[in-house]
């Protein structure tokens, strides 16, 4: 019903807002650009990786995680899991050129490490004037879907190339509900947004 999908929305939206001013917020610590200037500087990395981790559980978000320039991951809240994003390259991933370009990035896939479906924001670190970097903030979205589960109604929410990326029926993720124009299936494919093959 009218007032189960409105109730939705707002939830969702609600979790989208404040973790959207999470990235810019966390930019501003200054032992990021530290670790940014001197990557290798190996008493840094670890200090940082845990004070990521920290914040992410503090912060109720799935990854929190810093990037150089060329995309690399430097340090990752997820530094202990056994598919930790450090050393990964995002470089491809469209949050981390909007937020160099723009000053903010955003965006839903599935996790190429993680195998889990998330939302990204992301902001770029800069030092005076000095650009050094990016720190992303990702949170997953099960969590909806399973509060969604207990409603009468199924949700299904898609994006704007007619591909359902949230549903609280599983069966129904990366779905489409119309043609997926074919410039929009190269964009997917280059930006690793969703699996090609699950496009039914």
């Amino acid at each position: 019903d009218t007032a189960t999908m409105r109730l939705a929305t707002e939830v969702l939206r609600g979790a989208l807002e404040r973790t959207e001013a999470l990235p810019a917020l966390i930019a501003e610590r200054p032992i990021l650009a530290q670790l940014l200037r001197d990557p290798d500087n190996e008493g840094l990395v670890p200090f940082t990786n845990e004070l990521l981790r920290q914040s992410a559980f503090s912060l109720d978000v799935s990854d929190i995680y810093v990037m150089d320039l060329q995309g690399r991951t430097v340090a990752t809240s997820n530094y202990r899991a056994e598919w930790s994003f450090l050393g990964q390259s995002f470089a491809y991933r469209p949050y981390f050129t909007d937020a160099i370009s723009e000053g903010l990035g955003r965006f839903h896939a599935l996790g190429t490490t993680s195998g889990q479906r998330g939302y990204f924001f992301a902001a770029p670190v800069i030092d005076q004037t000095d650009l050094l970097g990016v720190v992303a903030v990702k949170i997953t979205l099960d969590r909806f879907e399973e509060t969604w589960a207990n409603s009468d109604s199924t949700i299904v929410v898609t994006d704007s190339s007619n591909v359902v990326f949230l549903s609280d029926r599983a069966d129904w993720h990366f779905r489409t509900l119309g043609p997926v124009p074919e410039p929009a299936i190269e964009t997917i494919a280059e930006n690793r947004q969703y699996p090609l093959e699950a496009l039914v």
